[in-house]
């Protein structure tokens, strides 16, 4: 019979943005480069080109992008909206189809570098998690603890792993994740 591992607040909240993202993070993972700005489809609406510019920095800080937009934390709105010289109030008007956000999702992460998961990928994944389950007897723990080594690393902790390697770069290539990282989204 399987079992829950989270409830379903605890997943919400891991689902969701951050209630508080704090300074340092806006200007490491939500400061627009101009190689961001160019990624951002110039004819597109004041409203998609603030969620094309949101989910980049949210892919980039949380390694995936919430669905909803309109509940991301005013704070961090406002200061992509002023980046672009875009009312912030246009984020409620996100309702982009969902092959837009898909589509726009596709070019962020080909810009970020990310890719799908090997089956080696996948492999030590499991291994650690082995390793990992052994040392504790509360799955949640094993979660949270994996979670938090995956975001270190430049990830989510959610879903199918997708990996990253980042490189040093020059100030006019995309901004990523201080360290090489993993993905799951």
């Amino acid at each position: 019979m399987p079992i829950g591992l989270l409830s379903d607040a605890e997943r919400e909240r891991l689902d969701g943005f951050p209630a508080h993202i704090i300074p340092a993070d806006l200007d490491t993972y939500f400061i627009l480069s101009r190689a961001d700005r160019r990624q951002i489809p110039p004819t597109t609406s004041a409203t998609n080109r603030l969620g094309f510019a949101l989910q980049l920095g949210m892919l980039r800080f949380l390694g995936f992008c919430p669905d909803d937009l309109s509940t991301a934390p005013q704070r961090v709105v406002a200061f992509v909206a002023k980046q672009l010289d875009i009312d912030p109030g246009e984020i409620v008007r996100d309702g982009r189809r969902g092959q837009t956000r898909t589509e726009h999702l596709r070019q962020i992460r080909r810009y970020l570098g990310f890719r799908k998961a090997t089956a080696r990928d996948l492999v030590q994944l499991e291994l650690r998690l082995v390793d990992r389950a052994l040392e504790h007897d509360r799955p949640t723990v094993l979660l949270r603890l994996d979670c938090e080594n995956l975001l270190a690393s430049g990830s989510n902790g959610r879903g199918s792993l997708i990996w990253s390697a980042s490189s040093p770069r020059p100030d006019d290539e995309p901004s990523r994740r201080p360290t090489d990282g993993w993905e799951c989204s």
